[in-house]
């Protein structure tokens, strides 16, 4: 039942601040993260408390002992200062495989804020416009109500479209191809074919279609692969030589397995992966690498050298453009698929009042902080401000993971 449920959801340590020290501690350097390029400090450097930021740790070591979570990767930056870079638990529980930093785990979700910032990327260079419609891009969206839907409408998930599911039926052989094998642009065209279940722009619904709408724009205008098109403008710039969106072609013997809590007990999940990259899901990372768009993002589209976007298009993507009834799925949705709600959803205004409002590919909270979540157990967020860069991850979902507290304790931390 767990691998049924995922397959639908899917196509559908060492303290840096020198506090503490654990086996997968390596050797500390620049990672990358002005346009600051962020580097390991101590959180007294950045008006932060070692002994707090060791209280948030601690959350964590405790989930794993209590076995509430198997196993993390817990990045925090401050001021372009990384003071937190752990891992600790296990990555695969039946071999004991130890959860390392250099671990690789499945983002799922968090690809949706990687391909909101590839459409944004080629906004800023004149080549989409946030209004128009994606008939000007894609072929089989040109009836009624398709014919609707905008670019923008898609990033904000008003599309129209509900089906959680990230395509129609089966992926089905496509002419774009040398080979035939199915491709991102055919299964795009069939979802415009099938059109949206609302009028677009009238209705919020988180779902995977639009994202991967999305990936298939900019395939086509970029007249490059999502995953050759992300490598040049985003992770190499950034440095990110850990993040892929070839799943099947990464060190397997560093790969987390992934585990839910059911009946009771933690239960592998059988991933199953499709052909191509998509927009919705399907990328791997670090904790590191994936701080390093975070930190991107709060130099407000710089890092180092790199201009990655403009200024005024993170400001915007990260506003609160839209109030939403919940930050993710709905609980009416969450009970017909079979599981319950994660952590971080628990942070929208059904229970505390903080993750009201949608950007472009981020939840924004009504602090102004902006973040996204993966399935698997996986979160980032920026905290424009604090100064904040924050990456929760873990490949163990609904045992208990204590990421909220983790984030207020972090928050108390902070002395100056």
């Amino acid at each position: 039942m767990a691998g049924t449920i995922i397959k639908s959801l899917l196509l559908s340590g060492a303290l840096v601040c020198l506090c503490m020290c654990s086996n997968n501690q390596t050797i500390l350097s620049k990672v990358g993260m002005e346009g600051e390029m962020i580097e390991f400090g101590t959180p007294e450097q950045v008006g932060m408390s070692s002994k707090t930021i060791e209280l948030a740790e601690k959350l964590f070591i405790e989930a794993v002992e209590q076995q509430k979570v198997l196993g993390y990767q817990l990045v925090v930056a401050r001021k372009g200062k990384v003071i937190l870079d752990v891992a600790g638990g296990y990555r695969d529980l039946e071999k004991q495989l130890p959860m390392e930093r250099n671990s690789i785990l499945r983002m799922a979700s968090n690809a949706k804020s990687i391909t909101a910032v590839g459409i944004l990327k080629l906004v800023d260079q004149g080549l989409v416009s946030l209004g128009d419609p994606i008939s000007k891009y894609l072929d089989g969206f040109e009836d009624d109500p398709a014919n609707k839907i905008t670019v923008e409408q898609l990033l904000l998930h008003q599309s129209g479209y509900t089906n959680f599911a990230p395509f129609v039926g089966d992926l089905t052989p496509s002419s774009l191809t040398p080979n035939g094998s199915p491709s991102l642009e055919h299964e795009a065209y069939k979802i415009g074919k099938e059109g949206p279940d609302a009028e677009p722009g009238t209705m919020f619904r988180y779902n995977n279609r639009g994202y991967n709408i999305l990936a298939a724009l900019i395939e086509k205008v970029s007249g490059k692969k999502l995953a050759t098109f992300m490598e040049e403008t985003l992770y190499k710039p950034l440095g990110m030589t850990q993040t892929s969106h070839r799943l099947w072609g990464v060190d397997s013997t560093r790969m987390a397995s992934q585990y839910w809590f059911t009946n009771g007990a933690w239960e592998k999940l059988d991933v199953w992966e499709i052909e191509f990259p998509r927009g919705s899901a399907g990328l791997s990372s670090t904790a590191g690498d994936f701080a390093k768009f975070g930190q991107m993002l709060l130099n407000k589209g710089k890092y180092g050298e790199h201009r990655i976007l403009n200024e005024e298009t993170v400001k915007v993507a990260t506003s609160p453009l839209i109030d939403v009834p919940e930050a993710y799925l709905s609980p009416e949705i969450e009970k017909g698929m079979g599981y319950e709600s994660e952590w971080y959803e628990y942070r929208d205004h059904r229970d505390r009042g903080i993750d009201t409002s949608r950007g472009y590919g981020f939840v924004v909270s009504n602090e102004g902080v902006y973040s996204h979540a993966g399935i698997f157990g996986t979160f980032l967020y920026v905290d424009p401000k604090r100064e904040l860069v924050g990456v929760i991850l873990t490949q163990s979902i609904y045992g208990g993971n204590p990421g909220q507290a983790f984030i207020e304790t972090i928050n108390q931390a902070i002395i100056d």
